[in-house]
């Protein structure tokens, strides 16, 4: 009988410490998508990198979800409270998971089959010759035990790789300091022809909003003058002026630059009438004043001024002279104006 009661006592003993494993064992709750890692894998590498005596891990839970668009979250949880970390590469927060848990490692197994504390031992009869109890108040005097730091949750930034790749993305384009202006208008001139004339002019810019060059094309419809006679012209001109801008305002510019003209007159009131053309060049001089519709409109108006480097005389009969043109001219001109960048 000695032999089967041995025998029973180490089958009763094998089938306790079978039931006991499963509360010595780590359970952890794991969850990651599959480009992270798994569970097995993360059991595997917290094994590895804990010491050979280590029986557990503490770690309860390990889940790590996308939280936005190319952002992770790691929520790690156990006895001591959760982390909450963050990293657009789910690897490195499965690898900062593996070696969390790995320092978190203990002997919960240890802990929770000690015996608990039985009660205290009884307090020795009082001797009359032993010194007396401390009294209540140097019991409160005593220091009391240190209380636990709580932990507050770490965030980790952005992977440096990340941080790289938002650094090199391009910025948005600075707008140009080139500026192009078209303007169209008209008004009436002064000078090149016998009477006021009608004057139509299309000009174009470019520089800057506060000088630049500017290039201007002019152009004067037929009109006629007649002597004390019948004996007359029809007088027609084009032209075109090149120079430079300059902005001293918001609302003024001021252009200066060489005009030419090409004067055709056809003789009027003779049997025989002739037609000719004669060159002017001029510099000319204009201060326009603005005022802006919007960003891209604005109205523009203003006098001219020229001095003729020429006279030039038009005559139906050697003693006739119809029309002559004088030193200085004028005009006033509006127009409006587009420009973009």
């Amino acid at each position: 009988m000695t032999f089967w009661a041995t025998v029973g006592r180490a089958g009763a003993l094998v089938v306790a410490l079978w039931m006991m494993a499963p509360t010595a064992r780590a359970q952890v709750t794991f969850s990651a998508p599959a480009e992270c890692g798994s569970e097995q894998e993360f059991l595997t590498e917290v094994r590895g990198l804990q010491r050979a005596d280590a029986e557990s891990i503490r770690v309860t839970s390990v889940i790590i979800v996308q939280s936005g668009a190319g952002v992770y979250e790691l929520r790690l949880r156990g006895p001591e409270g959760g982390r909450v970390l963050s990293d657009a590469d789910c690897r490195t927060l499965f690898r900062s998971a593996v070696v969390i848990a790995a320092a978190a490692g203990g002997d919960p197994a240890s802990e929770a089959t000690a015996p608990e504390a039985g009660p205290p031992p009884p307090l020795p009869e009082p001797n009359p010759t032993s010194e007396p109890a401390p009294t209540a108040a140097a019991a409160s005097a005593a220091p009391a035990p240190p209380q636990p730091v709580p932990v507050a949750p770490v965030t980790v930034g952005p992977a440096p790789g990340a941080m790289a790749l938002d650094s090199a993305s391009p910025t948005a384009a600075e707008p140009s300091d080139l500026y192009w202006r078209l303007a169209a208008g008209g008004g009436a001139a002064l000078g090149l022809s016998p009477e006021v004339a009608l004057l139509l002019e299309l000009g174009a810019a470019f520089g800057s909003e506060a000088w630049g060059g500017s290039l201007v094309l002019k152009y004067l419809p037929p009109s006629s003058a007649t002597t004390d006679g019948d004996l007359g012209l029809e007088l027609e001109t084009v032209g075109g002026r090149s120079g430079v801008f300059y902005a001293p305002l918001p609302f003024m510019r001021v252009e200066a630059g060489l005009a030419v003209y090409r004067l055709t007159a056809r003789g009027t009131g003779i049997s025989h009438p002739t037609t000719d053309s004669v060159w002017l060049a001029a510099p000319e001089l204009e201060v326009l004043f603005v005022a802006r519709l919007s960003r891209a409109w604005a109205l523009e108006v203003g006098p001219q001024g020229r001095v003729g480097l020429t006279q030039p005389t038009f005559q139906v009969e050697p003693d006739k002279d119809v029309f002559q043109v004088p030193p200085v001219g004028a005009a006033l001109v509006f127009r409006v104006q587009w420009g973009w960048r």
